[in-house]
């Protein structure tokens, strides 16, 4: 089930810059370190009242973007909750499975190197077409 169905309101964009880091931030999502160099999305936004600040890794932009496309949205910090879902409903392939597995390990291997970016999976949507 697609998180967004259940969601109670929608935020009030108020910038969205995909830039290239020259200090170290944190994924909003998977919690990683975007290191100096690498490409995120910085996006500033209303929600409840507040202005918010949200990086997110280009990793974690593939699996935003499936869900996009699978649901019609997503919840700011709760894309790996909703890809994990996704999974145990056993209704996706293992590209998606290997989405959530990723965000799981926030996108690095055991020695430390960053995975490459994956390719975002094909949606049912696209499946059955």
């Amino acid at each position: 089930m697609c998180m967004i169905y259940d969601a109670d309101g929608s935020v009030v964009m108020l910038g969205q810059d995909k830039r290239k880091a020259r200090k170290s931030h944190r994924c909003s999502e998977c919690r990683r370190s975007i290191q100096p160099g690498e490409e995120y999305m910085d996006e500033r936004f209303i929600w409840q009242g507040e202005i918010n600040q949200h990086r997110t890794c280009r990793h974690c932009l593939v699996v935003r973007d499936w869900l996009l496309a699978e649901c019609g949205g997503y919840l700011y910090g709760y894309v790996y909750e909703d890809i994990r879902e996704h999974v145990h409903e056993g209704a996706y392939g293992v590209d998606v499975k290997f989405l959530s597995i990723g965000m799981e390990r926030r996108w690095q291997r055991r020695d430390g190197r960053v995975w490459p970016t994956p390719r975002t999976p094909k949606t049912t949507h696209e499946a059955t077409a």
